[in-house]
């Protein structure tokens, strides 16, 4: 649990939470990191805003993949009613492949739209794990900081 803007986040309350919202405090945080900072306790708060961020960023990403199946779940279902509709007004006989192949031409923008979520999904999930690889570069820098004093 962290606050934010005087708001406690939870597992149980996150959900409710905008996007927008949720994206404005990720940027909030991430200008809020000060990277010239060289005392443990000051990279200490940098690490906690970052954990924060991977908090939200958990969040977006669970969005974004529940979008994303649910996209590819109606799009695959879409597409196989389409082929037999095809194949059923068709009058000659022709292979089911064939039918799949000319329902999936004619997919082609719900695809792109798949296609546009997993790409988002992909996002998220670089972003919380190059988040991830920042805080434990901060924290080597905080043990290695801790032989300077």
């Amino acid at each position: 649990m962290f606050v934010l803007f005087n708001m406690m986040y939870t597992p149980f309350n996150i959900n409710t939470v905008s996007e927008e919202t949720l994206v404005e405090q990720i940027e909030s945080l991430l200008n809020s990191c000060d990277e010239e900072v060289d005392t443990p306790y000051e990279l200490s708060e940098n690490v906690i805003k970052l954990t924060d961020i991977l908090y939200i960023y958990g969040e977006l990403y669970a969005r974004a993949q529940r979008a994303y199946a649910l996209e590819k779940f109606q799009n695959n279902t879409n597409e196989t009613l389409l082929a037999h509709k095809l194949k059923s007004e068709s009058t000659e006989k022709l292979p089911v492949g064939y039918f799949s192949a000319l329902a999936q031409q004619q997919m082609l923008e719900q695809k792109k739209d798949e296609y546009d979520l997993q790409l988002n999904v992909s996002r998220l999930k670089y972003a919380y794990d190059a988040t991830q690889e920042k805080i434990n570069a901060i924290k080597k820098k905080i043990d290695a900081t801790k032989y300077d004093y």
